[in-house]
């Protein structure tokens, strides 16, 4: 099932890569940078159960990338929902031209998500290979690679990994309720600026179709992840959690589904392929020359997380 989810995540950048037109908006980019975290995560989650030597420099390594992408992606999720809530808030945008603006927002919030994300990673390296900094037998001692190329205790991988996850997640929830207030109060307002056919309504209607997006997928990776830490954090028998393993695994369809199938990209697709491939073309002049031949002619167009690192004994 990671393969999966790693076909649907690169489908997804490939599409985003492909047609100018989606990547052109900050959004994009946020997405992007969401996507390829998730990618690299489960790309090195497929290579742990076939580690032949835990402990070794590699498997540790693996595990601190695993962690580190794994965040960042959360990180970025954070990002699309601050700045959601920014566009809903009222407040000033930051001075200059549109484009010096998109640039230091998309620069302050890159610092942001890679840097917090960075940040952990260097604490979870410190207690883990700085001497005396945590006893070993400390629960909040990494001892990654013992037994497996993942934390050993349960309050590290709390620490480290879930607790900022679920951080991040309850922040995202007040961020949503807080941009939901700020649509119900702007409502009038917006009706009245659609029906003058002001532009300003027109922005904040693209804004509250974004919303929906991020909404989408913010339900997507928080019930997914909140089952996840209730699966990691209960333990029982596999098959307890067999249906929200199954959800888990298949993410990554979800979230191509969610920004990749949709009319307006596969409508962008096919100009995008016509304009390219000279055969298309020839077809396309072909049938439209041929769709103006008679009055009859017409043109038609026609995983889971815990399975792959086996949760340690609970011993501390």
């Amino acid at each position: 099932m990671l393969l999966v989810d790693a076909v649907f995540l690169t489908a997804t950048l490939l599409l985003y890569m492909f047609l100018p037109e989606l990547r052109a908006g900050l959004h994009a980019k946020y997405l992007m940078g969401h996507t390829s975290s998730l990618l690299v995560a489960y790309l090195f989650l497929g290579v742990v159960p076939i580690m032949p030597i835990l402990g070794s420099t590699l498997c540790v390594t693996i595990a601190f990338i695993i962690q580190f992408a794994f965040l960042a992606a959360f990180f970025w999720l954070n990002v699309m929902c601050i700045d959601i809530a920014w566009a809903f808030s009222g407040l000033r945008p930051p001075q200059g031209s549109a484009i010096e603006r998109d640039h230091k927002k998309l620069l302050f919030y890159s610092v942001y998500a890679w840097g917090t994300t960075g940040l952990i990673s260097i604490i979870t390296a410190m207690t883990e290979f700085i001497p005396g900094l945590l006893a070993t037998n400390s629960p909040l001692k990494p001892n990654i690679g013992r037994p497996a190329c993942w934390f050993q205790k349960p309050a590290a991988t709390l620490a480290y990994f879930y607790g900022p996850m679920a951080f991040l997640l309850l922040g995202n929830l007040v961020l949503f309720l807080y941009t939901a207030g700020r649509i119900i109060s702007v409502r009038r307002d917006t009706a009245i600026l659609s029906s003058a056919g002001n532009t300003a309504g027109s922005a904040i209607h693209n804004d509250k179709q974004r919303l929906v997006l991020y909404v989408k997928l913010f339900c997507l990776m928080g019930l997914t992840w909140v089952t996840e830490i209730i699966s990691w954090a209960v333990g029982g028998a596999d098959y307890y959690w067999y249906i929200t393993d199954v959800v888990n695994m298949l993410r990554a369809v979800f979230i191509f589904a969610i920004f990749c199938c949709k009319k307006s990209v596969l409508h962008l697709l096919r100009t995008r392929l016509i304009s390219i491939l000279p055969c298309t073309r020839k077809l396309t002049r072909g049938k439209s020359t041929t769709s103006f031949s008679g009055p009859t002619s017409s043109l038609r167009l026609t995983t889971s997380f815990k399975k792959s690192v086996r949760r340690p004994s609970m011993e501390t």
